[in-house]
């Protein structure tokens, strides 16, 4: 078995090991005795390391010589002594952890090894603990992802875990304007925006976007997520490129409802809690505004969502703009699950959406309306403007496919002027699932949104419904902690456009057998 030894400091030690496992004057590497056990290092300090197996296992072996930078004895011959006297005690340990391991023998030397790696790194016990939840694979799809009907492992499932909730990536007119798409403007962006990473299919989707949320500019990005992370770091950020030309938004506050999407959370991660991040309860204006006003003299921006994921529940979007106008902060939206759904007067949540397009910053995701992969945020000209630069994760990554840019046009002009109906049918489509299962008695969220959730409680028990269901031919999804709270796993159902009703009744069937065996 190859070993693995830790890479040697560059300065040099005057130290030398005792032993019959000797390792040089300068901290180079020599193989211990038994083939495969590891190799020790000696570092400057006079500390022997040793590293045993290639499968990660690296452990000190309690050196114990002065560092001669910290040392209150500044004689060089106590430092000699001292050293000395650590090699002395480091060659005993390493002897008797020697005969120990000749004791036991290969094979349970291999088991102590491998142990002592995962105790290390912790990949096994997190691992096991997945197994255990009933986490054991990923589930994947052989043919088309994200449409009612799906094949794994030559099984045909019924489909209710795709977000790409009307299916109109499966259109022949959609997947026809991407081909052709990409036989004009290829494949691939060739680098980032700063650089050449923009064609005219971007344009052209950033400015379809602007027309349909009333912005000034947009900027896109590979995923929401990153387009979180660049609004973060941008709305962060300090830079100074002249005298004239900079820029300081290092005293900016961010203000979180306590349920936003992990994606905001990881943008925010290197802010200090209670500085420069706080949070408010869940859609509760009154405790938003408690803490707007001990921040009236900083530069505040509150970052919120539109239609939250998991519960379903929607954002009095129009109060929260309110309060904040009034205060001066700013507002930036996360409208990823409700973008091109809601917004238009007929429809549920008219008065939340008109406050919404009042917002400063507005993100929204292609993955789910839309049906493809990417996402954007539209604001006034030159903040998205300066966005180009500040937030780095438009600098250091690229955009979406040209195609797929193309296509997120086609898609968002269809839905909005040529056939706004396909929302319209599905809005009614998933009132009447909802209605079956609370005619069933089963507990949904309380918000008639698209999302419709099941808690489920434990998450041993959410796998365990996840499985008999997959079992019996049906996909469906099963959120976790942390995208649930903990011991909350929840049932996330996304009705799909085209499920039809006996993919429907089938599934309510099973809902029906499932509820005393699993309590639902």
């Amino acid at each position: 078995m190859a070993t693995a030894g830790l890479q040697a400091p560059t300065c040099q030690s005057v130290t030398t090991l005792r032993s019959t496992s000797r390792v040089g004057r300068y901290g180079h590497r020599q193989r211990l005795p038994r083939e495969g056990w590891g190799t020790m290092t000696i570092d400057a300090a006079g500390a022997p390391t040793m590293s045993l197996r290639a499968e990660g296992v690296s452990e000190a072996v309690n050196g114990g010589a002065a560092d001669p930078l910290t040392s209150n004895d500044t004689s060089p011959l106590s430092h000699i002594a001292e050293s000395a006297a650590a090699d002395e005690r480091d060659n005993d340990r390493l002897a008797k952890l020697l005969r120990l391991l000749e004791q036991l023998g290969d094979d349970q030397a291999d088991e102590l090894l491998r142990y002592g790696s995962s105790l290390k790194w912790q990949f096994s016990q997190f691992a096991e603990g997945l197994r255990r939840f009933g986490v054991t694979n990923v589930p994947f799809t052989e043919g088309m992802s994200g449409v009612p009907e799906v094949t794994m492992d030559g099984r045909s499932l019924v489909n209710f875990a795709p977000v790409n909730f009307l299916n109109l990536h499966s259109r022949p007119d959609v997947m026809d304007h991407f081909v052709n798409a990409a036989r004009t403007f290829g494949l691939a962006t060739g680098g980032a925006r700063i650089s050449q990473g923009v064609t005219r299919p971007h344009l052209d989707m950033e400015a379809e976007l602007c027309r349909i949320l009333g912005k000034e500019r947009a900027i896109s990005y590979a995923t929401g997520t990153l387009a979180n992370i660049g609004f973060v770091h941008a709305m962060t950020n300090r830079q100074a490129w002249s005298e004239d030309m900079q820029i300081d938004h290092t005293d900016v506050v961010f203000v979180y409802d306590r349920d936003n999407h992990w994606s905001l959370w990881k943008a925010a991660e290197k802010l200090e809690y209670g500085r420069q991040l706080f949070s408010f309860k869940h859609n509760d204006v009154a405790h938003l505004e408690s803490i707007l006003k001990r921040l009236q003299r900083k530069r505040v921006v509150v970052v919120f969502e539109s239609v939250y994921s998991v519960d379903g529940s929607v954002a009095p979007m129009h109060e929260i703009v309110d309060l904040c106008e009034r205060y001066g902060a700013l507002t930036y939206v996360d409208d990823a699950n409700g973008f091109l759904v809601y917004g238009a007067e007929h429809r549920p949540f008219a008065k939340e959406y008109a406050g919404m397009l009042r917002a400063d910053f507005i993100m929204v995701s292609l993955k789910k309306s839309v049906g493809l992969e990417g996402g954007m945020i539209a604001g006034p000209n030159d903040a998205i403007w300066a966005m180009e630069a500040l937030g780095m994760a438009s600098v250091f990554s690229a955009q979406v496919q040209p195609p797929t840019a193309a296509t997120a046009a086609y898609t968002m002009k269809l839905l909005t002027q040529h056939e706004p109906e396909i929302v319209d049918n599905y809005l009614a489509k998933v009132a009447d699932f909802r209605q079956l299962l609370t005619d069933e008695g089963f507990q949904l969220n309380p918000t008639p949104s698209i999302m419709t959730s099941i808690d489920v409680g434990p998450e041993s028990k959410g796998m365990a419904i996840r499985d008999a269901f997959l079992e019996r031919g049906y996909r469906i999804p099963v959120y976790l902690f942390p995208a649930a709270r903990r011991n909350h796993a929840t049932m996330r159902l996304i009705l799909n456009a085209t499920h039809t009703d006996e993919h429907i009744l089938g599934f309510l069937g099973l809902m029906k057998e499932f509820r005393d065996k699993f309590d639902i």
